[in-house]
């Protein structure tokens, strides 16, 4: 095996660990989030006939009042972070409730709805502490869970830059040394025109289309432009394949790398 492909399997182990960890960090986040549904749902759903309960998550509270089918009064949590500017804490500290209006059929209904409502508030405020409580407890208990699994990266990826940095080095030297010998693009298929090359940008504002092959015939010494030789191929009006041969001077590498690399093939095709 070569260094790079070495050092490519060693990145991709360690990448690995990382992404367990974060599916680890990401199933406590849910863990989370469900128990603290479950909290709100068990002090908010209510038994009284008229009160129902349309959503509930962990972040607002919805309610439909009898056959109100349009309106409804929600109850949004409040967190430190939405109080302090520039926090990230999410420390339960209130609720806020509004209303998005009224839209009963029947004005008789108007009474009975205001009593449900009254009916509401009560349960509300009788758990409004309780669910403060429950919710932050939860949270600092998953808390501690999340920092134990945020630490445990740490060791690993200060291994896993350096080596970012030594296979992204690698890789770049490796296509240079492609493109110096040659390299044979693929082509590619959009919705609107068939197989055809693709084109490479040579300047800021200027592409040269069909290009079958890219090669390098000198670089500068700071490797940030290069003389390129263009073999381009495409089909005439009666069908027949073109081909032509362009070279083009001091064309700047970055304008050039990414429609290469994202062209090239898994195997790289070396011209004769």
């Amino acid at each position: 095996m070569t260094k790079l492909e070495i050092i490519t399997q060693k990145v991709k182990q360690l990448e690995d660990q990382l992404d367990a960890i974060d599916y680890r960090y990401d199933n406590l986040r849910f863990r989370r989030k469900q128990e603290t549904i479950r909290t709100f749902q068990k002090y908010m759903t209510s038994d009284v006939e008229g009160i129902t309960a349309t959503r509930i998550d962990d972040r607002r509270m919805e309610f439909k009042l009898l056959s109100d089918e349009y309106a409804s009064i929600t109850i949004e949590r409040i967190n430190v972070e939405d109080i302090e500017r520039s926090s990230w804490d999410d420390t339960l500290v209130d609720f806020k409730a509004y209303s998005n209006g009224l839209s009963l059929k029947n004005v008789e209904d108007l009474k009975k709805r205001s009593e449900l409502q009254v009916k509401l508030a009560e349960q509300f405020e009788d758990f409004k502490d309780d669910m403060i409580a429950e919710v932050n407890t939860l949270q600092e208990k998953y808390d501690v869970w999340k920092k134990s699994i945020s630490d445990s990266r740490k060791p690993i990826s200060d291994v896993l830059r350096p080596m970012q940095s030594e296979m992204s080095k690698l890789q770049q030297e490796a296509l240079e040394n492609q493109l110096l010998k040659g390299i044979t693009l693929k082509k590619e298929t959009s919705r609107w025109h068939g197989a055809k090359y693709p084109s490479v940008r040579v300047k800021f504002d200027y592409e040269i289309n069909n290009v079958k092959k890219i090669k390098v015939l000198r670089f500068s010494s700071t490797k940030k432009s290069a003389d390129l030789e263009l073999t381009r191929e495409w089909k005439g009006y009666e069908g027949d394949v073109m081909e032509d041969i362009q070279t083009i001077d001091r064309v700047r590498v970055d304008n050039f790398r990414s429609d290469i690399k994202r062209n090239l093939e898994t195997s790289f095709k070396t011209t004769k």
